[in-house]
């Protein structure tokens, strides 16, 4: 069993497991060339504004319970622009006992092609932790039961090839 990879963006080999991967906009923004993303969207590495749509970004756990680990989607959310200000009036204290919100998700997760658009709940959580993004309820799919049920270690390597684009 693999315990170490050779991340695409630096180069460098890591010891550990790649237990999450993230996304740095919504595919929304992302797919607008250079120029016109920094002229019509505003962004950080948390929170998205583009043309009266609202995103943030969380992380959609998905366990995997051969190895007792979860991984970590690095995913945006849009939501309303209710909760968009909520998680700004709380993006420095804890957010635990806060009414979850709602929203879809925003990046469409390779191995997962029904994913773009599926509905979300978005715990807020403590300042240091991004909020964590469960699906809906009533949200079927691959995805949504991956996220209930877990995947095996053999699933997870083949979600990781798929994004890399490379065997580890």
């Amino acid at each position: 069993m693999a315990t170490g990879f050779k991340c695409m963006v630096c180069g460098t080999w890591h010891d550990q497991l790649m237990l999450d991967i993230g996304y740095q906009l919504p595919d929304c923004v992302w797919a607008l060339p250079e120029e016109e993303r920094a002229a019509r969207a505003k962004f950080n590495s948390d929170l998205c504004s583009f043309e009266g749509r609202y995103f943030l970004r969380g992380i959609l756990y998905v366990p995997i319970p051969e190895i007792s680990e979860q991984f970590g989607w690095g995913v945006w959310a849009e939501v309303d622009e209710a909760v968009f200000d909520r998680y700004l009036e709380l993006f420095d204290r804890d957010g635990s006992q806060e009414t979850p919100g709602h929203g879809e998700l925003a990046n469409k997760l390779p191995g997962y092609p029904e994913s773009l658009g599926r509905k979300l709940t978005v715990h807020f959580g403590p300042p240091d932790k991004r909020p964590c993004l469960v699906m809906a309820d009533k949200e079927t799919g691959t995805l949504a039961e991956d996220q209930r049920q877990g995947i095996s270690y053999a699933r997870y390597h083949g979600l990781v090839e798929c994004f890399t684009g490379k065997s580890w």
